[in-house]
């Protein structure tokens, strides 16, 4: 028996402008700064920008070594990554949406995996913390450079 993909996430609003989430999002080397990671490391530059499609990294954070492909980079609108190594979790898939909704701005934070057989309510769970924390924080960064 497979086991079934998962989704989990967040959906946050903010007043600061979709070119600025998306700015903060899209920065990597950002993360350890705004999103309470350990460290980054650039393994690999993307095709049209830096940290754009094409991209690899390696965030460690709490013991983990976590290795992503940036896979999509839409300036302003989206930008998606893979897992390709650090967690159990197979076919894994980020996405970053950002979209103008009325005065604000919406940032839906979500990932998509297939969790180790028996173990699917603890990385629901776990990744539900994870993404809810990082798009919380990233609106937090957006807001302070509005201000800044």
């Amino acid at each position: 028996m497979t086991s079934t993909k998962t989704r989990v996430g967040a959906t946050r609003y903010t007043t600061a402008p979709a070119a600025t989430v998306y700015a903060i999002a899209a920065d990597s080397s950002g993360y350890p700064q705004w999103g309470g990671i350990g460290s980054f490391e650039e393994i690999r530059p993307g095709t049209e920008s830096r940290y754009g499609k094409g991209s690899e990294r390696i965030f460690r954070t709490a013991g983990m070594v976590i290795r992503e492909e940036v896979m999509a980079a839409e300036p302003d609108r989206y930008n998606s990554y893979r897992l390709i190594s650090g967690l159990p979790l197979k076919d894994y898939l980020g996405e970053i949406t950002i979209a103008r909704e009325g005065d604000k701005v919406r940032i839906d934070w979500y990932s998509t995996f297939i969790p180790p057989k028996g173990f699917g309510w603890f990385w629901r769970a776990f990744m539900q913390r994870i993404l809810s924390t990082m798009s919380a924080a990233l609106v937090k960064e957006a807001e302070k450079r509005m201000v800044s």
